[in-house]
This record gives structure tokens, C-alpha cells and sequence, in this order.
């Protein structure tokens, strides 16, 4: 349990009982001090409390005591005895509260079978065997899928989609890219077809000619092999820019001359193929690093000499051309991998590291992998997706990994290829590290990739 919540249950539960026993107090027919004892009391909180109502009173007969001693004994022997056992209850029961919501609700991660419901669970898949060179990795809200240089997919975690027999061998074959889209997935095929499966497993062809995509919860972007770019979904922040002003189940044309994209929650990053970053969607916390504006309805240009993005929850991350790392956008669980003081705005990009050759980024994480193959994770950590081994959030960039070739990464666990094994670390409610329930502060290597 939080301490503010543990500190405002303990008051309540203070003044329960002291105003309890201001009731016996008042059946012993005690003389209480005024009532601005008592409100000073309140202002001091339990141990105020306490200390007003300890204070000598005196009862009608002369003699001197104070209301919470006198309350209890005012009261039948029987309900005196019960009266201690029910506030020494609350006591334990506080403790024990303490202790056990004091670790992260990941924890019941150990028996999430249990809890979650047979309609769920028979949807809950790992894999046997990953057989063949793994060739990259993508990761969604809840599942994870790796892909190998055949173009066998295999994926795990919550099954919506019934991929046909996932859990004994690939779920379909000539992959190249995936992307999840709420509870829909989107593969990206060899001959540059994109297609969309649905609960039942069945395929229907989306897009052609398609080079990259990527989606979020909410909405998803495409770039053509001639580097236009589209994007579909939910676009209650604007960040289609100009291309809707509703919700679209259908792609439509956002810009030209893109040779990446980078879908965050509220906001979009384009790479575009001279270097240039545009942006477009809410800026309210300076995601897209314009400073005066708070919603961008046409995308803007935001950097320049730029050769790789990331977008997580609220922030933005670009790898300059000469190898710097920069942030910006939000910072409350320390995403942007640097301290913000004076005039190093998040709404502005700023340094974060140097030598540095790939980033990524997950809900209100971030990930770098330096040019000694040593990947850097920082932000938010309540449930172990760093990787480092523990569960506090990072202002920082932290060592986690050495000898990593690629990683990615969603709202919060993490998956990276190492020497052609597979690694996972973080929450793991719906298995999609791979196995049943067991989180993973580290790192860890369960999946079994057979060359």
C-alpha cells in the first residue's frame, strides 16, 4: 500500500476509535474539554488525537483521568474485551495490508490463472519451439512476436486472435513485420502485403506495396515502398493531421517522402528520408517539442539530421545522424532519460546519451543500444521492464544487457534478441514473456530458439 493511503487509513481509523470512546466518555458522563481541543487535535492528525484526548479531565465525582481510559472502562466488561481484540484485528490486518500491497500488484502475476477467467485462459498460449535464425521481434500491449529469417512468425501471450496452433509451431509463414492495434494484428508479409487477422484467425489482405507499419491501442500507420504514408484508426488527438477528423477503419493518405513512422498514444513522429522529423497530434506535454502550441493539426517539422525515432506514452525520442540521443515530452516516471532543470525544458529535445545506434521506446520507458552492442533501458520500472533487476523508475540510463543485437518493446515488458536467443523481463499478466505468470526483473531466457 501507498503511504499516503496507508497514513489516511490509519487517521480514519484513529478517529473511529477516539470518538468511540468519547461516546463511552459520554455514558461515564466525563466533563470533555471544549470541542477546540479536539479540533486541534484533528489538525495534528492521530498522535494530535491521541494527545487531546489523554489530557486529565475531570469526572463528576472529582476524580482525575482521561476520556480513552475511562471510555473503555465505562464500557461492559464483555464489550472491553471485544473492543481490544477488533482494534488489535484492525492493527494486523493494517500490516499485513502493508506488507503485502507494498509489492507491486505484478506479484499476483504467480497466480493470475486463477483470477482471470476460463474465457481468457483458453486464450493464454506459449510457444514450444522457436525453430530457425531469428531474424527480429515486435511487441504488443500483451503479446509478443518474433520472427525469423525464414519468415515464420511466432507469437504468444493473450491469444485473441486464435492463431492456428501458435503454441506447437509458427502461427503463419513469409512474415516480415508486425504491428498490434488493440486487439487486432497486422502482419506485414514478404512480397510487401499487408493483412489484418481477425478473432478467427482468418486473413484479409489490407494493403499493398507496404514497406513498414506500426500501430498503438488506438490507431496505425503504414509507409508504401514509395514512401507515402497512411493511417487508420482512432484519431481523437489529431494526430492523422490533415488526413481525418474522425475515426477511419480504411487507410488515408497523410504525406509523401517517408522512410519511417513512430505512432505514440496522442501524437505521431515521421521520419522522413532526407532526415527531417515531422510531427503531428497533442503536444500538451511537449511530445513534439514546440514549445508555444499544445495540439498540431498539420505535421511540423521538429528536427533535422535525424536517422532514427521512437514514440512511447507523452514523449518522443530521436537518434541524431552523429549518434546523440535526444528526449523530450513528459517526465513523470523519468522517460526522457535525463534530469530536466532550468531551462531544459521537456518541451524541448535535449541530450540524453552519445554513441548510440538504435532506441526504442515502451509505455513511459525508453531503450537505447550503444555501437558496443550494450543496450541502456530508463523511465517508468513498477513492473521490472527495464530489466535491471528491480522495480524503480529510472531517471537514467541503465545498464541491462551486453552483446544485444535488437529489442522492442510495449507499455511494460520488453523483449530483445542476444546472440540468437531470445530475452524477456517485465509484466507478464497474460504470458507474454512466454511462459505462465512469473514476472521478470531481468532478463531471462525461457523461450527456446532451435537454429
Amino acid at each position: 500500500m501507498p503511504v499516503v493511503p496507508f497514513i489516511i487509513t490509519v487517521y480514519i481509523l484513529t478517529v473511529c476509535a477516539v470518538f468511540f470512546t468519547f461516546f463511552s466518555a459520554r455514558i461515564a458522563q466525563m466533563k470533555l474539554r471544549s470541542g477546540a481541543w479536539g479540533f486541534l487535535g484533528l489538525l495534528f492528525g492521530p498522535v494530535g488525537m491521541l494527545l487531546v484526548c489523554y489530557l486529565p479531565s475531570r469526572r463528576k465525582d472529582g476524580k482525575e483521568t482521561n476520556p480513552i481510559r475511562s471510555g473503555v472502562h465505562a464500557l461492559p466488561k464483555f464489550s472491553r474485551k471485544l473492543f481490544v481484540i477488533l482494534i488489535g484485528a484492525l492493527a494486523a490486518a493494517l500490516i499485513v495490508i502493508y506488507f503485502i500491497d507494498g509489492v507491486p500488484k505484478w506479484q499476483e502475476n504467480r497466480n493470475y490463472e486463477n483470477s482471470i477467467g476460463a474465457s481468457v485462459k483458453s486464450k493464454l498460449l506459449y510457444p514450444a519451439t522457436v525453430e530457425g535464425e531469428l531474424a527480429a521481434v515486435f511487441s504488443g500491449r500483451d503479446s509478443t512476436y518474433a520472427v525469423t529469417s525464414a519468415g515464420d512468425l511466432y507469437t504468444w501471450g493473450y491469444n485473441e486472435l486464435a492463431l492456428a496452433q501458435q503454441d506447437k509451431g509458427a502461427a503463419l509463414s513469409n512474415a516480415k513485420e508486425v504491428a498490434q492495434l488493440g486487439r487486432k494484428v497486422y502482419v506485414l508479409k514478404q512480397d510487401n502485403k499487408l493483412y489484418e487477422l481477425d478473432e478467427a484467425g482468418n486473413q484479409t489482405e489490407f494493403a499493398q506495396n507496404v514497406a513498414r507499419v506500426a500501430a498503438t491501442d488506438t490507431y496505425g500507420v503504414f509507409i508504401k515502398t514509395t514512401g507515402d504514408l497512411y493511417v487508420w484508426g482512432n484519431n481523437a488527438n489529431g494526430q492523422m493531421g490533415g488526413a481525418s477528423s474522425a475515426n477511419n477503419d480504411k487507410p488515408l493518405w497523410l504525406c509523401g517522402g517517408a522512410k519511417d513512422a513512430a505512432p505514440g498514444a496522442r501524437h505521431l513522429l515521421i521520419l522522413k528520408t532526407d532526415g527531417t522529423v515531422i510531427g503531428v497530434g497533442s503536444n500538451q506535454t511537449g511530445a513534439l517539442a514546440r514549445p508555444s502550441e499544445t495540439q498540431i493539426s498539420t505535421p511540423v517539422i521538429i528536427a533535422k539530421g535525424v536517422k532514427a525515432i521512437a514514440a512511447g506514452n507523452e514523449f518522443s525520442l530521436i537518434l541524431k545522424e552523429d549518434g546523440h540521443l535526444e528526449s523530450c515530452g513528459i517526465n513523470n516516471c523519468g522517460q526522457l532519460g535525463r534530469k530536466v532543470s532550468g531551462k531544459q525544458k521537456g518541451s524541448s529535445f535535449y541530450e540524453v546519451a552519445t554513441g548510440v545506434k538504435a532506441i526504442g521506446a515502451g509505455g513511459a520507458f525508453g531503450w537505447y543500444i550503444d555501437d558496443k552492442d550494450t543496450l541502456y533501458a530508463w523511465g517508468q520500472n513498477h513492473c521490472g521492464q527495464l530489466g535491471i533487476g528491480n522495480t524503480k523508475n529510472q531517471s537514467e540510463p541503465q545498464k541491462v544487457m551486453s552483446g544485444v543485437d535488437s529489442a522492442a518493446a510495449t507499455h511494460d515488458h520488453l523483449v530483445l534478441m542476444s546472440k540468437g536467443q531470445l530475452y524477456t523481463c517485465g509484466n507478464n499478466t497474460y504470458g507474454q514473456l512466454g511462459k505462465p505468470g512469473k514476472v521478470e526483473f531481468s532478463p531471462t531466457s525461457d523461450i527456446n530458439v532451435k537454429k
